[in-house]
């Protein structure tokens, strides 16, 4: 980030960022700390290129984000937020949905790292069992750890966790956290 500054277009008078500059090497992890309404989930909308910044500049890998095509900027990155997204369909496809060629061992090894498997084999069609709209039949924590699975199945250079564990309980944090451990390593 080089001297961002960024409003959002309903609130132009109102800046979330001010010349905000940082980099990050490849292969580091950075913590971005402050209380809600800070910026810290603008600083991943702004690098995923859900909004473009009203000055300054963004650079992945020394490349300013506006001249990398949308759909490949976006493959580079994997994204678990405060906010699960899980589609209607099958606890196996929300996993898939990461990476579409994967293999089925590939993604209950994901599952598996994620411990999804400690909530979907308690439904009567294990991973085949249906979520309902927007996941009606989970709960929070079961969301974030569909999403981490699909995150740790996408394999990208790039991890985005914003407050990744927000839903989860102290225990089942402690085993996600160990899966996010070993999905950071040669990433940033």
């Amino acid at each position: 980030f080089k001297n961002v500054s960024f409003s959002y277009p309903n609130r132009p008078h109102l800046p979330v960022l001010k010349n905000v500059s940082f980099d990050i090497p490849y292969g580091q992890t950075v913590a971005f700390v402050g209380p809600s309404g800070s910026g810290k989930t603008t600083l991943f909308e702004l690098l995923m290129r859900f909004y473009d910044p009203q000055e300054g500049e963004i650079f992945v890998g020394g490349q300013d984000i506006r001249t990398i095509p949308l759909d490949y900027l976006r493959n580079q990155m994997g994204l678990v937020s405060q906010e699960c997204m899980v589609f209607s369909g099958s606890i196996y496809d929300n996993i898939a949905y990461g990476r579409k060629s994967s293999s089925k061992a590939q993604i209950l090894e994901v599952a598996r790292l994620a411990r999804v498997g400690e909530f979907a084999n308690r439904f009567p069609k294990k991973f085949d069992s249906q979520v309902g709209q927007r996941g009606i039949s989970l709960s929070g924590g079961q969301k974030q750890r569909i999403a981490i699975a699909r995150t740790l199945l996408k394999n990208a250079p790039i991890l985005l966790l914003d407050e990744a564990t927000s839903s989860l309980d102290a225990q089942q944090e402690a085993f996600v956290q160990q899966a996010v451990d070993r999905l950071v390593v040669h990433r940033t």
